[in-house]
């Protein structure tokens, strides 16, 4: 793959422009009246401290995602709405889509070090712990409400997993959903149909139904390290097709709610992972149930009751050919909890929460021809935080968690902020926390004949994090952010190789460090166009010194949406630095753009075109050790696929 430096420069100057212009509108902007600084600057978040506070008070350099910029860039799957926050990229393997966060992106690692709340409640499998975020994400983007996302150690409040940062997508209420039907059809036989409804009464009684297929072939994947083996060309045709239904279904009151949320997606990969055969894909189908209740009602003027009861289930099954005989693995994990919290205010200016919570991973079943794996893990928690307004300037947030469960790990993990709101409206924010994540199922327990070893008894990632922020409004009509952080990880798994049997394990393998500096700025012209972007550098590096796979350098991101008369632009340009692959040869910076166009028919009417990768770049994806197991040895990254185009149109009821 080659490396594309020369398209930094100019992507430096698309970004820097809006930082250079926003700066010089602020000396000078008049107060405008059709926009509310307050809705612009000030919105509420509910997931940095689990009650509703202002972003620019809450203990975290938050990013909220609304469903309007879903919808304007036309974003199908979570991975893509989170690619545009500060500090984050995607990994598009041809089988699961992999979050990387400051600067942090094993390959292969299924997002266990992302928690990911769907309406608040836990959706990490307790297999994997695996946080799904491309398209087997299980929930219709149509319904999201917005994605509040919370970079840094979580555990404070959320316990295990809520290491590297906390995703929680809450969906929209049911009265704004209305009826429509959505179809859709683009390349790669790409089809799919979506049609939702909901409505609410004057009681306050609401309920919400939706239902969303969609399907493709895929498009050819090229290869070069199998072309020339076993009579192959290297590319990989017909394997790379995909399946995908989704439901979701709600009921509830004033104070309360049940839901139902059930996704199944199928995914052919190509790339003969594991050592499979080449000419013939691999075959993931993954299967989420998950049903919550949810109820809050205030107890007087100073307490506000909140519980919430869950269960899900994971089911994953992988058929793969291998020397021409078809193998399956499968691995299936069912789980319940419930928490009760209360929140108040018992003096002016001072917010408690305090909490409790339970989960039981009932199931956490692996299965292979070398036989079957059962167990379960039961989790125990208490938290509390308390976040005290001194006056006007400081405010004061600490907190912390206990965990301990049924396999003997007992952790504590506390979190403090210090907000000081500074002249100008400018806010500074000191935070330092710990979090950790347990080793799940798959890495203690999963062995495969002649191929992998079971890690065995390993000790909980540990992470700790400082970190300054600063938040700066522009004028009237917009604010900048910047972030210094330094992240600290102990005791980290990762895949190696067994020098004694030759086989693979999941191992400690020590620790790291990721130091980073992130700067972000979004401005609302008059007119409405919105325009969002920011510029990261970090470096993760191990004890000695060697940088970490697949961690970018740099990465500098635009966004724009530009009303056009009856149309609106959508407009991403992404840019990802030089990183290294797995086996530590460098990786050259590449960018890619995306754009969306919409507009109307009729009032009821609307229609979309979406190029995904416009320019049709080819770039690399930095594949897992997974992928280096077959006869053409090491396979250092996977090429992307190109320009993708798609058409969507809705009809409103």
């Amino acid at each position: 793959m080659s490396s594309r430096q020369n398209v930094l420069p100019s992507t430096l100057v698309v970004l820097i422009a809006p930082f250079a212009l926003s700066m010089a509108i602020q000396a000078s902007a008049a107060e405008v009246d059709d926009l509310s600084l307050d809705d612009l600057l000030n919105t509420r978040i509910s997931t940095a401290s689990k009650f509703s506070q202002r972003v620019s008070e809450s203990p975290s350099s938050a990013t909220v995602i609304s469903s309007d910029e879903i919808r304007s860039h036309g974003w199908r799957n979570l991975g893509e709405a989170l690619v545009s926050a500060r500090g984050f990229e995607i990994s598009a393997a041809t089988d699961y889509h992999y979050l990387g966060v400051r600067g942090f992106s094993q390959p292969g690692d299924y997002n266990s070090r992302i928690l990911l709340l769907i309406d608040g409640i836990p959706a990490n499998d307790g297999v994997y712990d695996q946080a799904m975020i491309g398209p087997e994400f299980p929930l219709d983007m149509n319904l999201v409400e917005r994605i509040e996302v919370v970079p840094g150690p979580g555990s404070a409040l959320y316990g295990g997993n809520a290491y590297l940062a906390v995703v929680n997508v809450i969906t929209r209420p049911s009265d704004s959903v209305g009826r429509s039907v959505t179809l859709s059809a683009g390349s790669g036989g790409f089809a799919g149909g979506q049609a939702s409804a909901g409505a609410k009464d004057e009681t306050g009684r609401h309920w919400l139904i939706s239902a969303s297929t969609e399907r493709s072939a895929g498009e050819p994947r090229y290869f070069p390290q199998w072309n020339g083996i076993g009579g192959s060309d290297g590319q990989a045709r017909g394997m790379d097709g995909a399946r995908m239904r989704r439901l979701f279904l709600r009921y509830g009151g004033e104070d309360w709610s049940v839901q139902l949320l059930h996704g199944r997606h199928q995914k052919d990969a190509a790339g003969a992972m594991f050592g499979t055969d080449f000419d013939s894909p691999t075959i993931n189908v993954d299967t989420t149930t998950q049903m919550g209740l949810r109820f809050k009602h205030p107890l007087n003027t100073i307490w506000t009751l909140e519980t919430q009861a869950y269960a899900g289930e994971f089911n994953w099954e992988g058929r793969s050919r291998i020397s021409g005989a078809w193998e399956s693995d499968r691995a299936g994990s069912g789980w319940a909890g419930a928490s009760v919290q209360l929140t108040g205010r018992p003096w002016e200016n001072q917010t408690w929460v305090l909490g409790a919570s339970t989960r039981d991973d009932f199931k956490r079943d692996q299965q292979n021809i070398g036989g079957s794996i059962d167990g379960s893990r039961r989790t125990v928690s208490l938290y509390a935080q308390d976040d005290v307004r001194f006056n006007d300037v400081f405010s004061l947030n600490l907190g912390g968690r206990y965990d301990h469960d049924t396999l003997g790990s007992s952790q504590v993990s506390p979190r403090g902020a210090l907000v000081v709101k500074l002249p100008a409206a400018t806010v500074l924010k000191l935070i330092a926390g710990q979090a950790f994540r347990p080793p799940n199922a798959y890495e203690t327990s999963y062995s495969y004949p002649g191929d992998q070893l079971a890690g065995g008894t390993l000790k909980p990632e540990r992470i700790i994090t400082t970190e300054i922020a600063v938040e700066q409004a522009i004028g009237a009509r917009g604010r900048w952010t910047g972030s210094m952080y330094r992240n600290r990880f102990k005791d980290l798994l990762g895949i190696v190789t067994d020098f004694t049997t030759g086989l693979q394990q999941i191992q400690t393998v020590g620790d790291a460090r990721t130091d980073g500096l992130e700067l972000g700025a979004r401005y609302r012209f008059e007119g409405d166009v919105d325009v969002r972007g920011s510029l990261a550098w970090q470096r993760s590096e191990v004890a000695n010194g060697a940088l970490l796979p697949n961690s970018p350098e740099r990465l500098a991101k635009f966004l724009a949406v530009v009303p056009l008369g009856a149309y609106e632009l959508g407009w991403e340009t992404y840019y990802t630095g030089v990183r290294r692959d797995v086996f530590g040869a460098k990786v050259g910076g590449q960018t890619v753009n995306h754009a969306v166009l919409s507009g109307r028919f009729t009032r009821n009417l609307r229609w979309q075109v979406r190029a995904r990768n416009l320019f049709d770049r080819r770039f690399a994806t930095v594949a897992g050790p997974e992928y280096s197991l077959g006869a053409a040895g090491n396979v250092p990254t996977i090429v992307d696929y190109g320009r993708q185009l798609q058409v969507h149109l809705t009809v409103d009821f």
